[in-house]
């Protein structure tokens, strides 16, 4: 619904009415991937969007050894692939993903963060 065809974090959604947002994180990331997770908080955060909307982002990542498959929600995500961080840039010249947009500054303190 939102963005059709551009690349950006994939699991994401909202939390619903008192769920905890780490149990949110890994209900999302089943729904449209199709993968277990075991979610590391980073941080939250406040952003006010172009349409005066505003939200609370929780971000949460994790760190996976080997590339798991995907099942895929069709009804939220077109498709996914797994990106090496060192591969970022090339992947932005061939596909339509934004190296200035929020998902890859997220992405990009995480790496800082954990020093990848």
């Amino acid at each position: 619904k939102n963005s059709p065809g551009e690349w950006k974090i994939t699991a994401g959604g909202h939390v619903l009415a008192g769920e905890d947002p780490a149990d949110a994180v890994i209900r999302e990331t089943k729904e449209e991937l199709g993968i277990d997770t075991q979610p590391i908080y980073l941080s939250k955060k406040f952003a006010q969007h172009k349409d005066m909307e505003a939200r609370f982002y929780w971000i949460y990542y994790q760190i996976v050894d080997h590339e798991l498959p995907f099942v895929l929600q069709e009804e939220e995500v077109m498709d996914a692939k797994w990106v090496g961080i060192d591969d970022l840039e090339d992947f932005s010249k061939n596909y339509d993903y934004d190296l200035e947009s929020t998902s890859h500054k997220t992405i990009m303190e995480i790496v800082e963060l954990i020093g990848l």
